[in-house]
């Protein structure tokens, strides 16, 4: 399975997806696009708003070492 499929995520990491949804893929619509320059979501984009803290609980952030391999493979698949 290549690493760019949409459910390469939540096969990897099961216990951070428990939900199952869909990671990045080629292809991946912008929503709510004001602006009609981007009609794409770049992959950096996707995994920075997944990544980004906020104060609503998301149980990717409560990980902890799993999290962090998780960040690490993110990191190695946008290069």
């Amino acid at each position: 399975m290549s690493e760019l499929a949409p459910s390469y995520d939540p096969l990897q990491y099961p216990l951070l997806f428990l939900a199952g949804e869909d990671g990045w893929f080629d292809g991946l619509p912008l929503q709510n696009n004001e602006a009609g320059m981007r009609q794409r979501v770049t992959m950096a984009a996707f995994y920075g708003q997944r990544l980004h803290f906020t104060r609503e609980l998301n149980a990717l952030h409560y990980g902890g070492r799993l999290f962090q391999q998780y960040i690490v493979d993110v990191a190695a698949k946008m290069k």
